[in-house]
């Protein structure tokens, strides 16, 4: 997550801070720290619930309605491999037809990189 310079701005005046135009603080009142840092830290904890959400989930978990998803076979916090692939005729497939053995977790394919 990036964070522009007048966004930081904003986040110090919300918070009670005196900020010049340049960006420099001149006063904060008691207690602003406090919730500059309270919003800070709500942030923060719906990032990592984000990434939580984002992260493998056991394969039991799974939608087998034949999206296309990325799984893996995770033994002792390792992974061993990692498969795109799709649940049909109750098991696993890769989008080649060929079947994956095994797999422990799974996780949504990542969004599509916007770069050209």
């Amino acid at each position: 997550m990036t964070i522009t310079r007048e966004q930081v701005v904003q986040m110090l005046r919300q918070a009670g801070f005196v900020v010049t135009h340049d960006g420099w603080i001149c006063s904060a009142p008691i207690g602003a720290f406090n919730v500059l840092i309270s919003a800070a830290r709500a942030d923060l904890e719906a990032e990592l619930e984000s990434l939580r959400n984002d992260a493998w989930q056991p394969i039991e978990t799974a939608p087998k309605d034949g999206e296309v998803l990325l799984v893996a076979h995770i033994f002792n916090d390792q992974i061993y491999w990692v498969e795109a692939a799709k649940h049909r005729y109750g098991a696993w497939f890769r989008p080649t037809g060929y079947a994956v053995h095994e797999p422990t977790h799974w996780m949504p394919l990542p969004a599509a990189s916007k770069e050209k």
